[in-house]
């Protein structure tokens, strides 16, 4: 469980994060917990005599996945510890068996760049079976993919065809992974951890907040320039009445004089 639960401003945010981002996140958890599980059937592997089987339980390998994998391409493979049992009657010794790493050079057609990008040989089956890198990176669940760095060109490859979509110009040779492309607003939130999701909300309503405040010199600076807008309006207004006065008095004073004559 994160930290970030313990805090009751930080489970408001969580709170308002998108809804896209928080059915990824659920759908991830959900299948690093169903991976997790632990099957306990009882397998029966030989009999002995007649009475009783020989079992043992089907349970899952603890597998560790070190910070190193998430800069790597490892394929979902960890590293695993355990013992190593010989034939004879010596005793058991531990041991830990590893992925086999290589340095390969890749490139991407959607970022149009070159990577040089440590991987397993699972994954590199993995990318052959998915027919090219970016088809690995693109269609690999989270769960599967676990690697940081692969979750972070995944978030990229996503961008850029969201914005080639929103401008109307996807190049043919992306046309292939169309069925990939979704909304921009989504596309930004691909790969984010928890932590960064948070703080990439608070990053957001900061600015909206931000943006509806005035700083108090243009507050100022407009109650001014009323002020000086009323003064003038007020004083054409006190002219106008002057003039019609005056000319109201003359008109009645003509009028006056015509009836004496």
């Amino acid at each position: 469980m994160s930290r970030l639960f313990f805090y009751r401003r930080m489970k408001d945010v969580i709170n308002r994060l998108p809804g896209h981002y928080k059915r990824r996140y659920l759908e991830n958890q959900n299948n690093l917990a169903n991976e997790n599980f632990l099957a306990t059937s009882l397998i029966a592997k030989e009999e002995i005599g007649a009475v009783f089987p020989n079992t043992y339980f089907d349970s899952r390998l603890n597998v560790v996945y070190p910070p190193e994998s998430q800069k790597c391409l490892w394929g979902g493979e960890g590293i695993v510890q355990g013992y190593w049992e010989k034939k004879n009657q010596r005793p058991r010794f531990p041991k830990v068996w590893r992925p086999d790493l290589m340095e390969q050079l890749f490139h991407s057609e959607i970022l149009n760049r070159w990577m040089v990008i440590i991987v397993s040989k699972t994954a590199l089956k993995q990318i052959e079976e998915s027919g090219g890198f970016d088809f690995y990176i693109l269609s690999t669940p989270e769960s599967k993919l676990k690697s940081r760095l692969g979750m972070q060109l995944k978030r990229d490859m996503l961008i850029t065809l969201a914005k080639a979509e929103e401008d109307g110009i996807i190049p043919s040779s992306l046309q292939k992974f169309s069925r990939f492309i979704i909304p921009l607003e989504e596309a930004e939130w691909i790969g984010l951890t928890l932590e960064e999701a948070v703080k990439k909300q608070m990053k957001i309503e900061h600015e909206i907040a931000r943006s509806q405040i005035k700083p108090l010199k243009l507050v100022l600076a407009e109650n001014l320039i009323d002020k000086l807008i009323n003064s003038v309006e007020k004083e054409k207004g006190e002219e106008g009445e002057k003039s019609s006065g005056y000319l109201s008095k003359f008109f009645n004073r003509q009028t006056s004089g015509s009836k004496s004559v």
